[in-house]
């Protein structure tokens, strides 16, 4: 296998598709819940869980990931049945092959209940992968792009009988590398204006980054 040692862990997530077409009579036992074997929605997405489960057993360079979410469903479409996974992890390498494999077993397992209708239209109709994320090509090197907020504590300055410097020079630093300084503010040492002042940070101006500066050090 490849090492993934010297990588970081990140939120991992990824999502795949397998169809399996089918003739309109098949389509319609399948959506009428009268297919002999059972639910083919129920039983195609139990195999598909445990499928991205035991990936690593499988195919051989794949890595063991302790997964966080899984999820396989099914719909019908005109003319197939469309197998949806959903797999997320926070590791070091990501999860597509969990996801495809999952949607693969899933449609595999309907293609099995099937076989009862001799349906000359039944066919694996291809697996794909439709979206991965949290990997190497989301990483960004620069910060470029990213709105930034500084947040001054300290009650002589928010009093006027101090001048600032240190939020100035990380206003001024944050500008050197790129990135947009949305808010400069200034509040006294007090935990209500500093949340409140946070806060609107976050939820107003949706910054990617809040910088604080100021107060006396540690204290209760």
């Amino acid at each position: 296998m490849i090492d993934v040692s010297p990588k970081f862990d990140t939120l991992r997530e990824a999502t795949a598709e397998a169809r399996l077409a089918a003739s309109p009579a098949t389509l319609r036992m399948v959506a009428e819940g009268t297919v002999p074997k059972g639910d083919v929605a129920s039983f195609a997405s139990a195999a598909g869980l445990l499928a991205a489960k035991r990936t690593p057993e499988l195919i051989p360079h794949c890595h063991p990931v302790p997964l966080d979410h899984a999820d396989v469903r099914m719909r019908v479409e005109d003319g197939a049945l469309v197998f949806t996974a959903v797999v997320r992890a926070v590791w070091k390498t990501g999860v597509e092959m969990e996801a495809l494999v999952a949607a693969s077993v899933a449609a595999l397992t309907a293609y099995d209940m099937l076989k009862f209708a001799r349906d000359p239209a039944r066919a694996l109709a291809g697996t794909r992968l439709l979206e991965k994320s949290g990997g190497h090509s989301d990483w960004r090197e620069t910060p470029a792009g990213l709105r930034a907020a500084v947040l001054v504590v300290s009650t002589s300055t928010a009093a006027g009988t101090r001048q600032d410097k240190s939020g100035r020079l990380l206003e001024r630093r944050l500008r050197e590398e790129g990135v947009e300084v949305a808010a400069y503010r200034v509040v006294a040492d007090d935990p209500a204006a500093i949340a409140a002042a946070v806060t609107a940070f976050a939820d107003e101006l949706k910054v990617d980054l809040v910088l604080a500066t100021g107060g006396t050090g540690l204290s209760p």
